[in-house]
Formats: structure tokens, sequence, C-alpha cells
């Protein structure tokens, strides 16, 4: 499929990076996330220890010299905690869940097709509707792949609402795999473009 229409139209360029951007951001952030449950479900498996997590991936370890350190005993999360002081959640203590990935991963095809819409010179809606937004843009601009994710994808601009049951880690793989596609598209869009859009 050709994808010819999306390169050297005039429009508002910057407007249409910026959402474009935006797309960028959430596909790293996706990934990120899913990394980081990855590693949180090694130490759940006995692939790698406690201590061994909080010294290589925690991002909140300024107590590496603490005696209870990695230890039953560590209590960094916890208000008691001088150092930690209970303002931080250990991803260690919580229960796995794939919300922020299905979040974003939505996030991240909302911000692609309105910076398509943008660019095909409209102004895009105020509104999370993926298919919505896709029937705005001219057929033969979005790659096949990336039109079978979007019919996939569900409200995931509501996983956040309390009411909304967990989604399995089945979802957030696919999620990965939509934003692996999103992100194909998004550097075809940067290299047609002469770049600035991958983050």
């Amino acid at each position: 499929m050709s994808r010819t229409g999306l390169a050297g139209e005039k429009f508002n360029r910057q407007e249409a990076f910026e959402w474009l951007k935006g797309a960028s951001r959430n596909c790293h952030d996706v990934i990120k996330l899913y990394e980081d449950w990855e590693k949180v479900n090694s130490v759940r498996n006995g692939e790698i220890t406690k201590e061994e997590y909080c010294i290589e991936y925690c991002l909140h370890f300024p107590c590496r010299k603490c005696p209870l350190i990695g230890t039953e005993d560590c209590e960094y999360c916890e208000p008691s905690c001088p150092v930690g002081g209970g303002m931080i959640t250990c991803p260690l203590n919580v229960r796995p869940s794939f919300i922020d990935v299905c979040y974003h991963t939505q996030q991240c095809y909302e911000k692609l097709l309105k910076g398509l819409i943008v660019a095909k010179e409209q102004r895009p809606p105020k509104t999370h509707d993926l298919k919505l937004l896709l029937n705005m843009l001219p057929n033969g601009i979005m790659q096949e792949e990336l039109l079978v994710c979007i019919q996939r994808m569900r409200d995931y601009d509501k996983v956040r609402y309390p009411d909304v049951k967990e989604v399995s880690k089945e979802e957030a793989c696919f999620c990965l795999k939509f934003v692996e596609e999103a992100l194909s598209f998004l550097q075809y869009i940067e290299k047609c473009s002469g770049g600035g859009i991958i983050g």
C-alpha cells in the first residue's frame, strides 16, 4: 500500500508535528510501562531477587546504603521510613495492572490520527473516538496494519475509570504490538518530513 499523500503537502506543519510527537511519546511510554511490569513479574516469578530489582530498576532508590535494603524489613514505601516516607508506591507492592499500557496506546493512536487530520488541513474534533477520527481521513492514508489495530482496540480511554474491569496481559500484549505498528508509521512520516517527530 502506498503512503503517498502525506509528505510534501501544505498544512500547519508545526501543529501536526506536535500531535505526532505526542503520539511518539505515548508509544515510548507504553513500551517502558510494559517493560517495567515485566521486570516486576521477574521478581514475582523468582527470576531475580527483590534486592536486585531495587538496585537495578527502582527509580526511587536513594537508600542504597540502608542495612534493610531488599529485606522483608525494608519500609522504604511506608510512612515510617525516614528516606522514602511513604511517598512512593513500590511496584512490587502493587497488583500488576496493564491499564496504563492500554490507556497510553489509545492516546498514541488518538494523537496520531489527530496529527494526520491537521496535516490534511482539517480541525480534529474533541473526541477520543478512534473510529470517528479515522473516518475523517481519506482512504489510503493509513497502513492496513494500523487500521486493524484501530478496529481491535476497545475504549481504552475509559480504562482508568473506577468501574472499568482490569485489562488482561493478553490485551496489553496486543497494545504493545499496536504501538510497534504506530511507531513504524511515525518513523515513515519522520523520514518523509525530514525529521523532528520521533523522540
